[in-house]
């Protein structure tokens, strides 16, 4: 009985441990996810969130975050151009083949979706594709809801990068280096 009773409040792994777990650049590789990301996410990882990861090559991060949600309701998606990607992803993870540079088919993966908590967009890597994806995925975002956007070259212009980005009104911005986190407020 008391075993059980330990088991139940087990230390659960870090993001940063998940992701060099999966072999994943998701880890202390880029400093952004061991500190920015616990900051972000930590707490939401025991409720029924709903996640799009956008770019996801080989599934290994699909892999953390399906070990990092723990909560069974949690409803986890993914987006990439390639549709071999697919194979492989954990079950609880729904993917749609999106070419990020086709704004029609874009929005109409997102008119797909559910309402959103978090979007990771780690896809393209470019601000055309990252400024579409944040207009077509937006109001798919509940309120609170988390829409981060990764290794974006913005150099000295993070500032008015962020800014296109969070254009909308009744939001939060965040710039850590190449992330820009933008809370829908």
């Amino acid at each position: 009985m008391i075993q059980e009773h330990r088991a139940k409040w087990k230390r659960l792994p870090t993001l940063d441990e998940l992701a060099i777990k999966h072999q994943t650049d998701k880890s202390h590789l880029h400093t952004y996810t061991s500190t920015v990301y616990p900051q972000f996410l930590d707490q939401a990882r025991y409720f029924p969130v709903s996640l799009l990861e956008i770019g996801v090559l080989h599934g290994a991060s699909l892999r953390m975050w399906d070990e990092y949600f723990i909560h069974p309701g949690a409803k986890l998606f993914a987006w990439d151009i390639n549709p071999e990607c697919e194979q492989g992803i954990p079950s609880r993870f729904t993917f749609q083949e999106v070419e990020c540079l086709n704004e029609g088919q874009v929005k109409a993966a997102a008119r797909k979706l559910p309402n959103l908590d978090v979007v990771v967009d780690d896809g393209a890597h470019s601000v055309l594709t990252a400024k579409a994806n944040f207009e077509a995925l937006w109001d798919k975002l509940n309120s609170g809801g988390l829409y981060i956007i990764e290794d974006v070259k913005f150099g000295r212009h993070s500032k008015i990068a962020a800014v296109i980005f969070a254009k909308k009104t009744r939001s939060e911005v965040h710039i850590y280096g190449e992330v820009i986190v933008v809370r829908k407020i």
